[in-house]
């Protein structure tokens, strides 16, 4: 994803470059800046696991009694991905 983030970038500088393009710049730049604070929201909420924090918030509320049987699901998926994140730092950065 990161990797598409500045794929995109220079796809943008060399839209900026052209004439016939320019007129789109404006909403070109919106949607790159926008999918690269939702592509760094989603890192965000893995590598800190906001999943299971917010599992676990809801699962200790009545109402949300159902939340407790996929709570060890999400908490083993955000285990997984801070692993890999922490622990294989070459690997994290070549995919």
């Amino acid at each position: 994803m990161f990797a598409l983030i500045l794929f995109l970038a220079i796809g943008f500088a060399m839209m900026l470059a052209s004439r016939e393009l320019a007129e789109y710049s404006t909403s070109a730049l919106t949607g790159l800046i926008l999918f690269s604070i939702g592509v760094i929201l989603l890192f965000a909420i893995q590598r800190f696991r906001f999943s299971s924090l917010i599992g676990n918030r809801l699962a200790a509320r009545p109402a949300f009694k159902a939340v407790k049987k996929i709570l060890g699901g999400i908490e083993d998926v955000d285990d997984r991905l801070v692993k890999f994140y922490t622990g294989e730092p070459v690997r994290f950065t070549i995919a």
